[in-house]
């Protein structure tokens, strides 16, 4: 009996569903609220350093919106802390950037819907916060602003400031400056006192400890009496040839071309002690057209140079060793390097360099036609670092990082750094290449903080069992194929590793990559070359 009640219960419920679908509601088409909702999505961004950007979703019965910004404040909202009120806006006035704020403050913002003719009927507030970083009102410093031991700062005149303190990267006595008000008035102030060749990094300080502006320079040259100054018209081989060992060559900006040695060959100048070629002015470096091969143990430092390979007729890389042997250091640094048909660097006798460091470079147009960029064929190295620099449109035909297993004839332990550098159409010939060819015993890879567009070879960063797994951490990627993972079509099965944790980028990452401007238009990309990021 139980069972046939349940049963027709069961029916009954049913019957009843089914006679409901049947009658449907109406269509509700409009709802009407006590208030406004409150907008949506709103944001607190900061921009150029001391402006925010806000951004919100509107409501659709508002009539304008009202936002109230918050000093020193943390979405508690308290009246004290009201700095600004601004009122009137519409939903099309998002994103609406805040300006004239102090530098690193915590502000906090609020946003309401509003209806013009009843109050009852605007909305509940909605919050965000965000703290601004250090203001930078240093305008940059131009030529003759910075001497050996000296230097002039400049920014907008009246702008308040009270010291400012440089301090040098190499860890000496750092310089206080009590800004006058004569100072405050012109915007300028001369600071004597300074070590030559010294990196200094300058911050102004408002009264109450903000920070007003931040600049990093490097003092001039001051001549020492191991320094050999070149002039346009000198002849630099003759010059370098007649150097002693562990002398400095300053050099002039002009173009100088390394003319033809004793037995005809153009281009190239052999270097058989240890050298330094250093270009006098940071902001006007001195082109050298040729290229150099380093014997008997030579160590070579270029600073501040242009070395341009577009007169090179021996076609080959910038850099060679010439014989066997142990060489202490290669070292070239915030230079310019392009237009080498083979490569880079070439290796191709027992010789082991201790350490190679290339920093703070512009590379470019190295075709590596016969020859890989970076490339060890029967020697080694211990160190190669490749740190801070800009690379485009090179190594498409064969390997970035080319180290061939020459353990039998020098010893040596590979440690092979890339961070913070910008590539921009490396490696993308689509050719059966890699990022690193590297068979040498124990040899160790750090790829982080790169950027890197336009990478297409099909063979990825490595695909020999040999090169070390790199160490992948905090890469962006855009338009590359095999680096993060296998790209569709490709049948290379060999690939041994992939950065599964890069970042893809959805588009182009760089302001002007095509006419070489590789500023960063991209809030979101926090590595590649520094000098990028504006």
């Amino acid at each position: 009996m139980l069972n046939k009640l349940s049963t027709y219960l069961l029916v009954l419920c049913a019957a009843l569903a089914l006679a409901s679908c049947s009658d449907p509601m109406d269509e509700i088409t409009s709802l009407i609220t006590g208030r406004n909702f409150s907008p949506t999505n709103f944001t607190a961004k900061v921009k150029n350093k001391t402006n925010v950007q806000l951004t919100w979703d509107g409501s659709s019965d508002a009539d304008s919106y009202k936002i109230e910004i918050y000093a020193g404040d943390s979405l508690e909202f308290n009246a004290s802390n009201l700095v600004q009120t601004i009122e009137g806006l519409t939903a099309s006035s998002s994103p609406y950037t805040i300006t004239g704020l102090d530098g690193e403050t915590q502000y906090s913002f609020r946003i309401q819907a509003i209806t013009s003719t009843d109050a009852s009927r605007d909305s509940k507030w909605t919050g965000a916060a965000c703290k601004t970083d250090a203001e930078q009102i240093f305008y940059a410093l131009g030529e003759s602003q910075v001497g050996a031991k000296w230097v002039t700062l400049s920014w907008p005149a009246t702008y308040e400031a009270t010291t400012i303190t440089l301090t040098p990267s190499d860890g000496g006595t750092a310089i206080t400056y009590s800004i006058t008000a004569d100072d405050i008035a012109q915007g300028t102030a001369t600071i004597t006192g300074l070590t030559p060749e010294t990196e200094y990094t300058a911050v102004m300080k408002r009264s109450n400890g903000k920070t007003r502006g931040t600049l990093t320079f490097t003092t001039g040259i001051d001549l020492a009496d191991t320094d050999i100054l070149v002039s346009p018209g000198d002849d630099i081989r003759t010059k370098i040839e007649n150097a002693p060992a562990g002398y400095r060559l300053v050099i002039k900006p002009g173009t100088y071309m390394i003319s033809s040695d004793t037995e005809g060959k153009a281009g190239v100048i052999t270097i058989n002690k240890n050298v330094t070629l250093k270009g006098l002015r940071a902001s006007d470096h001195p082109v050298i057209q040729g290229r150099f091969a380093l014997a008997d143990g030579a160590s070579l430092v270029l600073d501040q140079v242009n070395l341009d390979g577009s007169q090179n007729e021996t076609t080959d890389h910038a850099i060679t060793y010439a014989t066997a042997g142990k060489f202490n250091e290669l070292t070239i640094t915030n230079s310019e390097i392009h237009k080498f048909t083979k490569g880079f660097f070439y290796i191709n006798e027992a010789a082991l360099i201790n350490t190679i460091d290339i920093e703070n470079c512009i590379i470019y147009h190295i075709e590596c036609s016969g020859g890989d960029c970076f490339d060890s064929r029967k020697g080694g190295y211990n160190t190669f670092n490749f740190i801070g620099n800009t690379m485009y449109d090179s190594a498409n035909s064969r390997d970035v990082v080319r180290m061939d297993n020459a353990s039998s004839k020098v010893s040596a332990t590979p440690v092979i750094t890339f961070d913070h550098n910008t590539f921009y159409h490396v490696g993308d010939g689509d050719a059966n290449y890699r990022f690193f060819y590297v068979r040498f015993t124990g040899n160790t890879i750090n790829f982080t903080n790169n950027i890197v567009v336009g990478f297409n070879n099909k063979r990825g960063f490595a695909n020999q069992k040999t090169t070390a797994i790199p160490t992948f951490k905090n890469n962006f990627y855009y338009d590359c194929k095999n680096l993060q993972s296998l790209a569709e079509g490709n049948t290379e099965t060999t690939i041994t590793c992939y950065d599964t944790n890069g970042t893809t980028l959805s588009s182009d990452p760089f302001k002007d990559a095509a006419h070489a401007d590789f500023t960063l238009i991209n809030d979101e990309v926090t590595g590649g070359d520094p000098r990028w990021i504006k």
